[in-house]
């Protein structure tokens, strides 16, 4: 497949999902007058307010940073040579992260500054935790490529050790994920931190001490 290809298979997808990415900003001018001069735009781990930007920036850079951020992120994959190893499902939804975040980031921003009770924390817990177990449910089918997934050393030179580290994977997002949904009661800071941590650390650390038992055999 050609590094373009992909980007020509889902044109149509790539214009309306970046629609949706800067749709923000069109919800802040219809808002404009409602919103006060700053808003808050950085949250504690607690969910409390401890960044101020102007209404402008909350409104117009925000989106356009995300933006930039889906574009590039798109860019990337297409330029993979071996992006079709990725699968449908998994591009599809790589496809959707970066507009799903700026629609909640910008409902967070946007419910804070009109003085409605919002809990930033709780509901990245919840989105982070839904997103690793949809993320935990793709990662084994997930072939060998250079843009997704963990692409280290020895998990690109060997196809058995990529999968059987994707399959781990798997299971430990998955299982993070849903630690992140519960904790969404206390959104405890350590524990979302370890979950995500853990989720990515144990199937590296297992995939090495399995690539060094092969080289030692």
């Amino acid at each position: 497949m050609k590094p373009n290809s992909l980007l020509k298979q889902n044109r149509g997808k790539l214009l309306f999902t970046s629609l949706v990415t800067v749709l923000p900003a069109l919800v802040g001018l219809l808002l404009w007058d409602r919103l006060p001069d700053t808003i808050a735009t950085h949250f504690n781990f607690q969910g409390i307010a401890d960044g101020w930007s102007s209404k402008g920036f909350g409104v117009f850079a925000l989106p356009a940073i995300m933006l930039a951020t889906h574009l590039f992120c798109i860019f990337i994959i297409a330029a993979d040579p071996k992006a079709p190893n990725i699968g449908a499902k998994p591009i599809g939804l790589l496809f959707w992260i970066v507009p799903v975040v700026s629609l909640v980031l910008s409902t967070i921003l946007y419910s804070f500054a009109l003085g409605l009770s919002v809990n930033a924390s709780i509901v990245c817990n919840l989105l982070l935790g839904v997103l690793l177990i949809v993320l935990g449910n793709l990662m084994p089918k997930v072939k060998q490529n250079y843009s997704f997934g963990l692409k280290l050393p020895w998990t690109l030179h060997d196809s058995e050790n990529w999968n059987r580290t994707h399959r781990l994977a798997g299971w430990c997002m998955a299982a993070a994920g849903v630690v992140l949904l519960v904790n969404a009661l206390w959104a405890n800071a350590f524990i979302t931190l370890g979950a995500i941590i853990a989720s990515t650390l144990i199937p590296i650390v297992c995939s090495y001490l399995d690539y060094i038992r092969k080289r030692e055999k």
